[in-house]
């Protein structure tokens, strides 16, 4: 799993990861590691709207989401 995280990063460009329930928690810690500030949760009911927000927007949102008890 941490190849395949690496390589979607490295070699794939991927900017940005956000996971959802099927991933897995194992999984979670591992993209949330290659990822780092560009890995946002998206777990069961988690809408994201890209309409209009920009990164920073996203990440702190996630953050909010972190510190409120949602799994990162």
């Amino acid at each position: 799993a941490r190849r395949i995280a690496t390589s979607l990063r490295d070699s794939w460009n991927v900017e940005w990861i956000a996971p959802d329930h099927c991933t897995g928690e194992p999984a979670f810690e591992i993209l949330r590691d290659a990822f780092a500030d560009r890995y946002l949760y998206a777990g069961v009911g988690t809408t994201i709207d890209l309409d209009g927000l920009d990164a920073r927007t996203l990440i702190e949102r996630g953050k909010a989401k972190a510190a409120a008890g949602s799994p990162r």
